[in-house]
């Protein structure tokens, strides 16, 4: 008989994370621009659609536009962009904060980039091309995906059941090609709700984990900052995973038996990767887990442990071949990698770096639904009592003023968290009685 468990997680981010979406900022739809506010200068990435900057032109300058586009070439028709950026900043629909040396880097290169041919252009092009962070589809605003998080959990699950009940079982339950053997069919994550976020636009820089390098390959990334939070909904429908229910212990027991001693390894001082790290991720070295919290890494540049089961991993590396004069690639197969993608300030940096993919995640305590809350507040509040159920509702949207703080509280403090401007509207159309919201649904989603 299967039994569900549902489990509210609240995910903080220790380092950035970059979800690949397969898009990227391209040339010809961004410009990068500086902002002074109180005396402070920062950039922005402007993104822009690149039919309304056209109609935002003036007809000469359309006409200018189609004929310099009509040559294919790139050069001109970026700097014919650059030269009416107020324009394109005017009509951008999403603005990103950008690290002041890519920002650099940018105005540099498009300097030159009028200026070059061949293959030194399409140089360029490549290392100013951006590649995007997943995000939503109506807010443009970045989020985690529950196939994300789904999947750093059931590598983290399958390597529990591998080492306690061995490959055979660990196979029937995951690999069967039968779907409807493979247990995780039962396992259901939401995307994530934002509780408080931000992006930025900076470097993943490639270093070896045991040696000192130069940090040669780099590619531009958007990333989601550390700090930001989330809340994720996760149901479990089975009993055979662990042939017992599935607790709340087992559940965080197996992950952390995978990724703890991938996260403590950072901080190891047999690698060459801690000299590097940031002092905003250093003090994370002797982290201690509460027993309602585990880790995950989840997005690119994860590294290939965090994928693959310790016991099973077959790394293939890359030892010598390729280059100019194209030799043949030679390879070796290891446990682990050999190399690690962090985030950079500069696309050679050797300083103040974070790794990328890192989450703290705590299971929060069971809070049934919002009806079970305002039936509390309902009890404090004997004169509330006395209005007809049917009623209620109505009543409560029309006082929401002098009510929504206390009910806020509330939640705030079942939940242990700060920011609540994103439930107090929901809670607002909560109150009003279009059932047919979709921010009604997204509440029931995010606290039943």
């Amino acid at each position: 008989m299967l039994k569900p468990n549902f489990f509210k997680i609240k995910l903080t981010l220790l380092s950035p994370v970059h979800i690949g979406s397969g898009e990227e900022y391209e040339l010809t739809n961004y410009v990068i621009d500086s902002i002074v506010k109180d005396g402070k200068k920062t950039y922005k990435l402007f993104e822009f659609d690149e039919e309304k900057f056209f109609e935002a032109l003036s007809v000469q300058e359309q006409k200018n536009f189609l004929d310099i586009i009509k040559t294919n070439d790139l050069r001109r028709v970026y700097k014919f962009i650059g030269n009416h950026k107020e324009i394109a900043k005017k009509v951008s629909y999403n603005q990103i904060s950008v690290l002041s040396e890519f920002a650099k880097e940018y105005l540099n290169k498009v300097g030159e980039f009028v200026q070059l041919e061949g293959k030194q252009k399409r140089g360029v092009i490549n290392e100013l091309t951006i590649a995007k962070t997943y995000k939503d589809i109506n807010t443009f605003k970045p989020i985690i995906p529950g196939s994300s998080i789904k999947g750093a959990i059931s590598t983290a699950m399958q390597e529990y059941i591998y080492k306690n009940q061995g490959k055979v079982i660990w196979e029937d339950k995951f690999k069967n090609r039968n779907m409807s053997k493979n247990i995780f069919r039962f396992l259901q994550v939401s995307d994530t709700a934002i509780l408080r976020q931000g992006i930025n636009i900076g470097y993943a820089v490639n270093r070896e984990r045991f040696e000192e390098d130069n940090g040669a390959l780099s590619t531009r990334v958007e990333y989601i900052n550390p700090t930001s939070e989330f809340i994720v909904n996760l149901k479990l429908e089975t009993s055979e995973l662990f042939q017992t229910d599935i607790s709340k212990e087992v559940l965080i027991k197996s992950i952390n038996n995978h990724y703890k001693p991938i996260f403590d390894s950072l901080f190891d001082e047999n690698e060459y990767i801690k000299k590097v790290l940031s002092q905003n991720f250093l003090k994370y070295e002797n982290l201690k887990l509460k027993d309602n919290q585990f880790l995950l890494r989840v997005g690119k540049h994860s590294g290939a442990r965090a994928v693959t089961i310790d016991g099973l991993r077959k790394i293939k590396i890359k030892i010598s071949g390729g280059g100019q004069r194209r030799k043949p690639n030679k390879w070796e197969t290891l446990d682990e990698e050999t190399t690690v993608w962090l985030r950079g300030f500069k696309n050679n940096s050797t300083s103040n770096m974070l790794p990328f993919g890192w989450v703290l995640c705590e299971i929060l305590e069971d809070v049934k639904n919002i009806d079970k809350i305002i039936e509390n507040f309902i009890v404090k509040n004997t004169n509330l009592k006395e209005i007809a159920l049917s009623d209620l509702k109505a009543y409560l949207f029309s006082n929401f003023d002098n009510i929504k703080d206390e009910v806020i509280e509330e939640l705030e403090t079942l939940y242990d968290i700060d920011n609540f401007g994103y439930i107090e509207e929901l809670l607002i159309k909560y109150f009003s009685n279009d059932n047919s919201n979709d921010n009604v649904l997204k509440l029931g989603g995010l606290l039943e």
